[in-house]
């Protein structure tokens, strides 16, 4: 359990995750999903597929990796985080390079000795170069739980300005099984500690130019 659950917890308006009927976006026709009862964005929330997380943000499973190029295409994504290691066992392959999609590879196994902090900063200013951009993202691993979860949050943490726990709180409600497991857990809090050290850095900086510059 994290410790921003054992803080109050997450109530039912944060784990009921983002409305897709509100979302700007494909209709139901235009994505089909692993529930062929249900269509469009829907299939990808009760086939536990992917969810959207942030505008142009998703995390998904491999699933929702290897859905038909089109069906992506329909909501946007045209670049993918695959967060397995390629070659290994529960690697997945960059199945739509061919056909344009851009992939960042976050080459970690998801166990809490893998290493994953020197990934967030690259995925992370990667991902916000392609939403600025317009793109849609899609970060995976096999189920869309801790790898692909840690990305995302470290996402939202440096595109957002905000805490690993309320980055934590966000991803969490549109996607309740992601869970990063407790070595990623500390690593985000220690990527934390360097986004705030560069902040701090960036405001002192443009603190003594706008001394330097009145003085003269």
């Amino acid at each position: 359990m994290r410790e921003a659950e054992q803080r109050g917890g997450l109530d039912d308006e944060q784990l009921a995750g983002p409305d897709f009927e509100q979302l700007d976006g494909p209709d139901d026709e235009q994505l089909g999903g692993p529930d062929d009862d249900v269509k469009g964005p829907r299939a990808f929330m009760h086939g536990l597929c992917a969810h959207r997380v942030a505008e142009n943000l998703f995390l998904g499973s491999r699933e929702a990796a290897e859905r038909p190029r089109a069906e992506l295409a329909a909501l946007g994504i045209s670049a993918v985080v695959n967060c397995t290691r390629d070659g290994a066992a529960d690697g997945v392959p960059c199945l739509h390079e061919a056909d344009g999609v851009e992939y960042c590879r976050v080459g970690v196994h998801d166990n809490e000795s893998a290493d994953i902090l020197p990934y967030l900063g690259i995925a992370a200013s990667w991902i916000a170069a392609r939403r600025s951009a317009g793109q849609s993202v899609l970060v995976h691993c096999q189920m869309g739980r801790s790898r692909s979860a840690t990305i995302a949050i470290a996402a939202l943490m440096a595109a957002e300005d905000l805490s690993r726990d309320a980055a934590y709180l966000k991803v969490k409600g549109a996607r309740p099984m992601a869970e990063p497991n407790q070595g990623f857990w500390e690593q985000l809090a220690r990527f934390e500690t360097e986004l705030r050290a560069t902040s701090a850095a960036a405001a002192s900086s443009k603190a003594r130019a706008t001394a330097d510059t009145n003085a003269a």
